[in-house]
């Protein structure tokens, strides 16, 4: 949206420029204007341009009267056109401050008061003057030319700091998340935990019992154990078997793939995957 409305800016103000000493100059002014004022994308920059003082009122006076010309020279040679409305940026307090639409309604001779709340009574007949070409007219659109484009740059950079800004807080995120996956629990009770999204949840398991004394051993010693060496009076399959239902467990209820936690390698034993630290409670 903002890439098509800057070349939308930049076609029909090089336009103007090309054409600025003929007599297309003033077509091609309203036509720019009417793209700008007529552009929902472009309101808040116009009047922070506005606010910021950066528009003077005799500016803002031109934009206003040459969008509501052309909207009234439309209605005048197409009855079923009917469909004048005050610029984007227009409201009350603009018109108290610029007297823009009591202005505009003394050069095409309307009632203000009839007209100030329905834009569509204003009305023209065919004596209406051409539209006056000001005399300044180029270097003020040339003016709000620079400061649109300006405003625009602006409003991509603050854009592009919020996205920044967001993404630092999803990465924020995901890395907390991260962190708290790999950091685990074990307490004297049995109970081996971590934390998720804020929630502890549990693996709870007999103090003293085969698969404590399993995880207890392997998460002190960070190296790949031998079966014996785990579990010294118990049987190879029994311990095999106490480590598949560990790892199953695991999965169940922390949400961690047992395989990834637990790894084992051929004639080398079991061990804790390095990237998940358990803190052993006493």
């Amino acid at each position: 949206m903002r890439n098509s409305i800057i070349e939308g800016l930049k076609i029909r103000f090089e336009a103007i420029k090309e054409h600025k000493e003929d007599s297309a100059f003033l077509n091609f002014c309203i036509d720019y204007v009417d793209f700008v004022l007529g552009n929902d994308y472009l309101v808040p920059i116009i009047k922070g341009l506005i606010d910021n003082g950066k528009l003077h009122p005799r500016l803002l006076q031109l934009i206003y009267d040459y969008y509501m010309i052309i909207h009234l020279i439309t209605d005048f040679k197409d009855s079923r056109y009917n469909h004048i409305k005050f610029p984007k940026f227009y409201d009350k307090k603009i018109e108290k401050r610029f007297n823009l639409h009591r202005n505009f309604c003394e050069l095409v001779q309307n009632d203000y008061e009839v007209t100030k709340n329905n834009p569509e009574s204003l009305r023209i007949n065919s004596d209406l003057p051409i539209v006056r070409v000001e005399k300044n007219a180029y270097v003020d659109l040339q003016t709000l030319h620079i400061h649109l484009l300006g405003g625009l740059r602006i409003q991509e950079e603050s854009d592009n700091k919020k996205i920044i800004k967001q993404k630092g807080l999803i990465d924020d995120k995901l890395l907390k998340e991260k962190k708290e996956k790999h950091i685990l629990c074990l307490d004297s009770n049995g109970n081996l935990y971590r934390k998720l999204k804020n929630k502890r949840i549990v693996y709870s398991m007999s103090a003293g019992s085969d698969r404590f004394k399993i995880i207890e051993y392997l998460s002190k010693n960070r190296r790949y154990c031998s079966v014996d060496e785990i579990l010294p009076n118990k049987r190879p399959q029994n311990i095999r078997t106490t480590i598949a239902k560990i790892k199953k467990n695991i999965e169940k209820y922390l949400k961690i793939k047992g395989n990834d936690f637990i790894q084992s390698k051929r004639d080398s034993g079991y061990r804790v995957n390095p990237k998940y630290r358990v803190k052993v409670k006493k």
